[in-house]
């Protein structure tokens, strides 16, 4: 009588190649790991790549939010120069806007759209804004430029852009010129042609007028009695 390993031997040794390798292909398909259809990895290892990428993904957003509350916090502070970045800073501005109004005339004459000087204005804006750079900015001249940007244009004397315009007159409400100044640069002549100007708005003229008088008083006080 036959044991029962003996039968299964048996058994095994009757059945035909082709059975055995079939069954053989089954019981290693079973061992695999399940894989994934898209990349051909094991599911448990994409979970865990899916993950890391998630992981990695939100390290990149709270870097950002972390930089943003950073400007937040840094915003409204005042940032401290050397002597030497002052005159560097209020030099390389002061090329910019030359540059930008040589570009711009050459678009006009062209009969080309002209956009220089607007791209470049907030960044005025921004830097005649700081404190510390008044004096650099009024020794590198900055007035001469902003008398190139605001100056009517063409025999019809039209007037540079509006919002432009408005900005710049904000700029020079805040720039502390002194009579000197305001001759050297023609700062003076412009403001009160502009504050004239039969197509300035309503609101820039008032402006105008204030910032006018605002140099008439620092004038007339200074001078000897």
């Amino acid at each position: 009588m036959l044991t029962k390993g003996a039968q299964d031997s048996d058994s095994d040794e009757s059945e035909p190649a082709s059975e055995r390798k079939k069954k053989d292909a089954k019981a290693k398909k079973r061992r695999k790991p399940r894989q994934s259809k898209k990349d051909g990895k094991p599911a448990a290892k994409r979970r865990q790549a899916a993950a890391e990428d998630a992981g990695g993904e939100k390290d990149v957003v709270d870097a950002a939010m972390q930089a943003v509350k950073a400007r937040k916090k840094s915003k409204g502070v005042a940032r401290e120069y050397t002597e030497d970045e002052k005159g560097s800073v209020a030099e390389a501005l002061v090329a910019k806007m030359h540059a930008a109004f040589e570009l711009d005339h050459q678009s006009i004459k062209a009969h080309r759209p002209a956009f220089e000087k607007l791209k470049l204005v907030d960044e005025v804006c921004e830097r005649c804004a700081e404190k510390a750079l008044h004096n650099a900015l009024k020794a590198s001249d900055v007035g001469s430029r902003l008398v190139d940007w605001l100056r009517p244009i063409g025999a019809t004397s039209t007037l540079p852009n509006l919002t432009m315009r408005s900005k710049l007159y904000e700029v020079i409400a805040k720039l502390p010129f002194d009579e000197d100044d305001l001759v050297k640069n023609r700062l003076g002549k412009l403001a009160n042609l502009l504050a004239n100007h039969r197509d300035e708005t309503p609101e820039n003229k008032k402006l105008l007028g204030n910032i006018i008088r605002k140099w008439q008083q620092n004038i007339f006080s200074n001078e000897d009695l």
